[in-house]
């Protein structure tokens, strides 16, 4: 029909209802063009090895800790929480973070400028192969997850080379209508990670489970192959 689905999986102790077993865990993968994918009840054994990195998250799937993020030589002090969202097209930032970003990227040397004044998707002057862009690396307690420009730049074409300008999947998030895209003042320290990520690592969720014996339970984690 050419239209959207939302996909419920519940979240906090509610959840369990939509699981058989008590440890719960489900896994999301979709394809580039965003035509398919496979949602599951289970890890697929053959995709995956070792995560490229294991988040410890509540039980509402929202991660804390995010403490910093480097691009280059850049560190940017977040101090944030961050949730993946299904529903988002960009990775989204609160607006100040939003803006260290954008200006470390343009510390590339096949960078140019970069609208600044635009919270929604910017356009860069840019000559290269994206490939060789630096990756957005989000810092989180010990884990790191890593942002590479295959995620991060809208590609427009079949090959991997721009000569004049790209755009980036990046957004600046803030309660205050004015600037950015507008999240509720709960949310205005959170990184929002869209399906460009989901699309691009396969990703497991695991509800954990508890324990009489505090060291015996095991905390909701999501992890990226």
């Amino acid at each position: 029909s050419g239209g959207y689905g939302l996909l419920g999986v519940g979240v906090g102790d509610d959840s369990l209802i939509n699981f058989l077993n008590l440890q719960p865990n489900f896994a999301i993968e979709i394809t580039k063009d965003l035509l398919n994918g496979t949602f599951s009840f289970d890890k697929n054994l053959q995709k995956v090895s070792s995560p490229l990195a294991k988040l410890t998250s509540n039980g509402l799937w929202h991660v804390s800790d995010a403490h910093t993020i480097s691009v280059l030589k850049t560190t940017v002090f977040a101090n944030s929480s961050l949730i993946f969202d299904l529903g988002s097209d960009s990775l989204g930032f609160p607006v100040t973070i939003y803006k260290e970003i954008l200006a470390a990227l343009q510390n590339y040397p096949a960078m140019g400028e970069c609208q600044t004044n635009d919270d929604f998707r910017p356009t860069c002057q840019f000559s290269g192969d994206i490939r060789q862009l630096p990756k957005i690396v989000v810092n989180i307690a010990d884990q790191e997850l890593a942002i590479p420009p295959e995620i991060y730049v809208v590609q427009t074409q079949s090959s991997f080379f721009y000569y004049e300008s790209i755009s980036l999947k990046i957004k600046a998030l803030s309660n205050d209508p004015s600037q950015g895209s507008f999240v509720t003042s709960n949310h205005s320290n959170y990184i929002i990670l869209g399906y460009p990520i989901l699309s691009y690592y396969y990703t497991v969720f695991d509800g954990g489970h508890r324990s009489i014996d505090p060291k015996r339970s095991i905390s909701p984690s999501i992890s990226l192959y």
